[in-house]
């Protein structure tokens, strides 16, 4: 069994290194990532932890919280 914090840590790792660029390829659109890990939810990504990041990220995203 794959204790939570890393599960969580998995998915974060997997989001972020396919946001950034890299010198071998652009960086991925969020909807890209999110697409990616919601494909492999379930089977490489804990789905609850999938879940768990696009909420946090969609307050990230939204006007209103880059006001704050």
């Amino acid at each position: 069994l794959i204790s939570l914090d890393v599960r969580i840590l998995a998915v974060c790792d997997v989001y972020d290194a396919l946001i950034s660029r890299r010198v071998y390829r652009d960086a991925w659109t969020h909807e890209r990532a999110m697409g990616l890990l919601h494909e492999e939810s379930g089977t490489s990504f804990d789905a609850k932890c999938v879940a768990a990041l696009e909420r946090v990220l969609s307050r990230e995203r939204t006007p209103a919280a880059a006001a704050v």
